[in-house]
């Protein structure tokens, strides 16, 4: 049965100053299926990973600015591209965490039988009810 696994990327570096300095750290939470590799041009087997979306270390107390804060990501997430490729090794070396963890790592996020449910399901089911 495939087992789909959610990993959680520090951003920071990538986004816009003012938004860094109201949010603090920005995370990217990606998925991918670690039984499909794929090379790239290259011996070395990689992840395909797909983007779900970007989450701040910090929100502010005003819900006002919460808000502009949580438009400003989405908005941010536009530019990210939909899906990225990255080495077997380097994703396995990063460590396993919790669910929900506010910082980075790896976690897995659910099996699933191919008979009755597609990946692009599960990453649809994600969107719908996201964990961060």
């Amino acid at each position: 049965m495939p087992r789909i696994y959610g990993i959680v990327l520090d951003e920071t570096e990538y986004w816009n100053e003012g938004i860094v300095q109201r949010a603090g750290k920005i995370f990217g939470v990606y998925f991918y299926n670690p039984k499909e590799v794929y090379h790239c041009c290259e011996l070395t087997p990689s992840y395909e990973l797909y983007f779900m979306g970007s989450f701040s270390q910090e929100y502010p107390e005003d819900e006002l600015e919460q808000e502009t804060l949580y438009d400003d990501i989405i908005v941010g997430d536009m530019n990210t591209e939909l899906i990225k490729y990255f080495h077997c090794k380097d994703i396995n070396k990063i460590p396993l965490i919790k669910r929900g963890s506010v910082k980075e790592g790896r976690f897995f996020y659910a099996s699933y039988n191919k008979k009755d449910l597609e990946f692009e399901d599960i990453l649809e089911d994600y969107r719908c009810n996201p964990v961060y």
